[in-house]
């Protein structure tokens, strides 16, 4: 208990007693409390006293003033996790107007109803098993709430035991913010492993055709690292469409697979372009992704098919000549036989 300076004229004040009597202890004492007495008063009616303690043989109990409860009324009200106190068998005492917004429903609509009414079946059923667990020390564990709609939210649940109210205290996070950063945090390293591990170059660009994502092949097709930069200024490309308007590539212009020649230290490269713009899940455009398949080696059997096909088309038109001469040679023999035959 806090206690406030007692003034000078308080601590004149006392018990008056007769002219020359001495103070006996008994006297003593009763001063001794008075002052007490006095000062406890003098402290609540300063408001400098947030609870009394009253101690027995056995145990020590705290009584608190209705404004001290204020501050921390105040506090659970407007934290940021939920907050509600419990009885030993789920029914709800207290939900402080987060948990409500939690479960999207009136604080009202909360009070004397059962816990396990807002769970799902499976929250349900590990509620039941850990609230006769509850003890003095905290314990943490994952639930699922459940809204009127069938929605679930993930939530982590922090749980004490108040044994003297045999209350059960219960703050509550709402993990769906946290989930969806897990999901994304998935999502971008399968991202980044599909990219390490395509064949093709793939690269993300802005709308502005500044590069920013950039797969291994695509860095294997260019002698700076690509990332920050303008696409233009790292991919030298010769060909239909080239250089490539990002504005109207983001605004839904698409290229397939047009053969251009990317220009790498000097020498030629051919490759297969493909570009078109890249949408988010609420439909909105925030960038290009653009494909270039190295098709050199394929270029390079293509030719061979190809001189082989000629040099066996020659190989055909020549032994065709040969054949049509030497039947022709044939027939000019025979020709003469028939001759000599008939003379």
């Amino acid at each position: 208990m806090t206690l406030a300076p007692r003034s000078s004229r308080e601590a004149s004040t006392a018990v008056p007693r007769p002219l020359g009597d001495a103070p006996s202890s008994a006297e003593e004492e009763l001063q001794r409390r008075f002052e007490e007495f006095e000062q406890i008063v003098s402290a609540i009616a300063q408001g400098e006293v947030d609870a009394f303690v009253v101690s027995s043989a056995s145990s020590e109990q705290v009584f608190t003033l209705g404004n001290a409860e204020r501050p921390y009324r105040l506090l659970v009200e407007n934290m940021q996790q939920g907050g509600l106190t419990l009885s030993v068998d789920a029914v709800i005492r207290y939900a402080n107007r987060q948990f409500a917004r939690m479960l999207d429903v009136d604080v009202a609509d909360l009070i004397g109803r059962s816990l396990f009414e807002f769970l799902s079946p499976e929250g349900g059923n590990r509620m039941a098993r850990l609230v006769p667990t509850v003890g003095a020390q905290r314990q943490e564990f994952e639930i699922a709430l459940q809204r009127k709609n069938g929605v679930l939210i993930p939530a982590l649940a922090s749980a004490v035991l108040d044994e003297e109210s045999s209350a059960i205290f219960i703050v509550v996070t709402d993990l769906s913010e946290a989930r969806r950063q897990q999901a994304l945090v998935a999502e971008e390293a399968l991202s980044g492993s599909i990219l390490e591990q395509a064949v093709d170059a793939i690269l993300v660009c802005d709308v502005d055709g500044t590069v920013r994502r950039a797969s291994h092949t695509a860095r294997d097709l260019c002698i700076v690292e690509p990332v920050g930069l303008a696409f233009s200024s790292v991919y030298d490309l010769r060909g239909p469409g080239s250089p490539l308007d990002f504005k109207r590539l983001a605004k839904g212009d698409m290229l397939r697979k047009i053969e251009h020649e990317l220009v790498v230290a000097a020498q030629c490269v051919t490759v297969l372009l493909s570009a078109g713009p890249v949408v988010d899940a609420r439909g909105q455009v925030f960038g290009v992704v653009v494909t270039m398949t190295d098709i050199e080696e394929r270029k390079r059997a293509e030719n061979v098919l190809r001189e082989a096909h000629d040099q066996l088309a020659a190989k055909v038109i020549e032994r065709t000549a040969e054949l049509t001469h030497l039947s022709h040679h044939l027939m000019d023999v025979a020709e003469e036989e028939r001759a000599s035959i008939a003379s």
